[in-house]
C-alpha cells in the first residue's frame, strides 16, 4: 500500500491505494465507512479512485502551515498504519 500525501488548493491530502483486487476491496469498503462517518464535516472530505480512496482535509488558515503540516503527516501515518493492519491481514 502506498500513501503519497500533497497539499492542494486548501487542503491536505492523503491518497490510500492497493493494486491486490482482494486488499483493495477492504480498502474501499474502509474508505466507504469513512465517508458514512464524515458525511456533512467541514473539515475533512473522502474521494473514491479506482485504486482505493483520498482523504482531504482543509487547510486551517488560522494556524501555522508548518505545524498544520506536521499534525496532517501524523494522523495520516496513524491511519496508513491502521489501514495496513486490517487490509494485510
Amino acid at each position: 500500500m502506498q500513501m503519497p500525501t500533497a497539499q492542494a488548493k486548501g487542503y491536505f491530502i492523503a491518497e490510500f491505494r492497493e493494486g491486490d483486487e482482494d486488499k483493495l476491496r477492504l480498502l474501499k469498503k474502509y474508505g466507504e465507512i469513512l465517508r458514512q462517518k464524515l458525511e456533512g464535516d467541514e473539515v475533512f472530505q473522502v474521494e473514491d479512485t479506482n485504486i482505493g480512496f483520498k482523504l482531504l482535509k482543509r487547510v486551517e488558515e488560522d494556524k501555522e502551515y508548518m505545524d498544520a503540516w506536521a499534525d496532517w503527516v501524523i494522523f495520516s501515518r496513524n491511519l496508513l498504519r491502521q489501514l495496513e493492519e486490517i487490509v494485510d491481514q
